[in-house]
């Protein structure tokens, strides 16, 4: 049965400490997004009976991606794929000797998402790859400090000089007005 262009799935999982993880092969085929913003949690005001989050509405625009394959990316933006392949590499090293390695499907999707969020306008390449990391590589990440040691935090120092390297600026995941 062939999909439609216009066919977009969209799914949601609980994944806290009361539930299984999945496992690395199902985050490699999916895009993960943490929904955890509850700053306005306690503010007595924010209350609406409902209990959900209004949380807008995906452009259609935006929901369909033009881009399929990592060939494709490169061909269209090989200067961009050029620089998100050296960050993935150097983020890939870092990985090395431990089962979080990305491979070849996780790499042409960053590619994909980053191209298609840059066209989008809306956010910058350091801005998408720092997104990318989050869904796809950090999200693989699981154990605790016997089996991950300190890989955390030799991740976070190089993303955070290749992201530098790629903006210009000093780049965390902390910005300077609060905001995440």
């Amino acid at each position: 049965i062939p999909i439609p262009s216009n066919l977009v799935v969209m799914g949601t999982v609980n994944m806290d400490e009361t539930t299984c993880t999945f496992s690395r092969k199902v985050l490699d085929r999916a895009m993960s997004f943490e929904l955890n913003d509850v700053s306005d949690m306690y503010d007595i005001d924010t209350i609406d009976g409902e209990g959900d989050y209004e949380f807008g509405s995906i452009d259609k625009n935006a929901a369909k991606q033009s881009l399929i394959t990592g060939k494709e990316a490169c061909d269209t933006a090989k200067d961009l794929c050029g620089k998100v392949l050296e960050y993935l590499k150097a983020v890939n090293e870092k990985l090395d000797k431990t089962a979080f390695k990305i491979a070849y499907r996780s790499r042409n999707e960053i590619m994909i998402y980053c191209l298609e969020r840059i066209n989008e306008g809306v956010v910058s390449l350091a801005e998408a790859l720092d997104e990318a990391t989050s869904m796809k590589i950090l999200s693989r990440i699981e154990g605790d400090s016997d089996k991950i040691g300190n890989l955390l935090e030799e991740l976070e120092k190089t993303v955070s000089e290749q992201l530098k390297a790629i903006s210009g600026k000093e780049y965390s995941e902390k910005k300077n007005d609060g905001e995440k």
